[in-house]
């Protein structure tokens, strides 16, 4: 009676393990829908300096001759050769050469494009919002291990993988910022889009948190967003030169991965002239902080990745040395829609220095710079060195801070350039 027992615990302890596994494999997709999610995950093969990298990146809209594919940014940073295997390891397989067109400032995304291709398959549908919760059963397409898996020593065909949610992460304005993952997520499958059980697009694998089975995604509003035209990193500084007179000079990294930025303006306003800021709408979006913002319009660089203005600012000879701004800027799309951006809250030390505006100049310029070599824009990237190099000596201090920034040799002879060493040595 005893020994039966005992069995009746193990096979009882058996089924609770392994129950979730079996119902987790029981979950298929539409065969339709896994159609459309294996042709749009495509393999990636990327070439840098001294590297070579795999990865995976799936297709999220068609626009004209342009295709535009999400993947992690990791992958592809310093990149000099980049290439898309579509229907990889399939007779149907179409090689096609890609460019990254925007890099997340936050270091997770980027939006790369393909001109031309032919036959292009159909994307995966941004849905608005998550609608995942705790325990749903989640499909994710990917290359695991790259060509390792390859069963005729090539391109690797896709691996769809089953997980579940374990938990929705939100941030401090709750906002869903991550979902926790946990089940049959391998290593390797970053970049890969996740869906749901109906099969709708939810996300974007960021990766496996180490020695665990704990995998992490973007939701689809953090893909969505992304790719809408936005801006970050905005810098204000003072461009002055007296105590009671002054310019303000505006930078701002600003990313644009489908090239719809029309023009870009900065509204500006003293905080104690302000009340309570405004609060993101459930829609994601901002309404302008005030009807007193004094609006300028911002230069946009040929690169489409910085913005720059400088603008006069009266002061009072009673009002301290620093002053607190809000920034917000207002980004208008060629088919005319306008968005005003999150504002942003800056205080401004102003100092007696005429020569500061060259600093904003060097480093709005010195970004711009790096931005094009990232992207191996290399006609972009030499208009701003030799501007760069016609400041002179008030720019050598900022080249030696983005020197130890990032150590890529192509960016050092960018940097040499520009202090009258010989032209860079460019990739055919």
């Amino acid at each position: 009676m005893t020994l039966r027992r005992e069995a009746c615990v193990v096979l009882g302890l058996l089924l609770f393990l392994l129950g979730p596994a079996r119902d987790l494999r029981a979950q298929e997709l539409d065969p339709a829908r896994l159609r459309v999610l294996k042709d749009a995950t495509a393999f990636v093969r990327v070439e840098g300096p001294y590297f070579l990298a795999r990865g995976t990146a799936f297709l999220v809209e068609k626009r004209g001759a342009t295709a535009y594919f999400l993947t992690l940014a990791s992958g592809v940073l310093g990149s000099t050769k980049m290439t898309l295997v579509l229907k990889s390891g399939t007779s149907d397989q179409q090689v096609v050469s890609a460019a990254v067109v925007a890099l997340d400032p936050g270091g997770k995304l980027a939006c790369l494009a393909v001109e031309g291709a032919a036959s292009l398959p159909h994307p995966l549908e941004l849905k608005e919002r998550t609608e995942v919760v705790e325990t749903s059963p989640v499909f994710v397409a990917g290359y695991p291990f790259a060509e390792a898996l390859s069963a005729k020593a090539q391109n690797p065909e896709v691996t769809i993988e089953a997980g579940f949610v374990q938990a929705l992460r939100h941030n401090d304005r709750d906002q869903l910022s991550l979902i926790q993952l946990g089940g049959d997520v391998n290593p390797g499958m970053g970049g890969g889009p996740l869906l749901d059980a109906k099969g709708a697009l939810t996300g974007m694998v960021l990766g496996k948190l180490e020695g665990s089975q704990t995998a992490f995604a973007l939701p689809v509003e953090a893909l969505r967003a992304f790719l809408r035209p936005h801006c970050s990193s905005v810098k204000l500084d003072s461009v002055g030169e007296s105590l009671t007179s002054s310019k303000l000079g505006l930078s701002a990294t600003i990313v644009d991965p489908k090239r719809r930025i029309r023009s870009v303006d900065a509204g500006w306003i003293r905080r104690d002239s302000l009340g309570a800021l405004p609060q993101v709408g459930r829609d994601g979006t901002w309404s302008a902080v005030s009807t007193s913002l004094k609006v300028n319009r911002l230069e946009v660089y040929s690169d489409n990745s910085s913005v720059h203005g400088v603008w006069p600012v009266e002061r009072a000879a009673a009002d301290p040395k620093t002053l607190t701004f809000v920034v917000q800027i207002r980004i208008t799309e060629v088919d005319g829609g306008t968005a005003w951006m999150e504002p942003a809250t800056v205080e401004v030390t102003f100092q007696d220095i005429p020569g500061a505006m060259n600093q904003v100049v060097v480093q709005s310029q010195l970004v711009s710079m790096e931005r094009a070599v990232r992207a191996r824009d290399w006609r972009t990237a030499n208009a701003f060195a030799k501007s760069l190099a016609k400041l002179g000596k008030i720019a050598y201090p900022a080249l030696e801070a983005a020197r130890q920034k990032w150590s890529n040799p192509l960016w050092h002879e960018f940097l040499d350039y520009v202090k009258g060493g010989p032209p860079p040595r460019i990739p055919k």
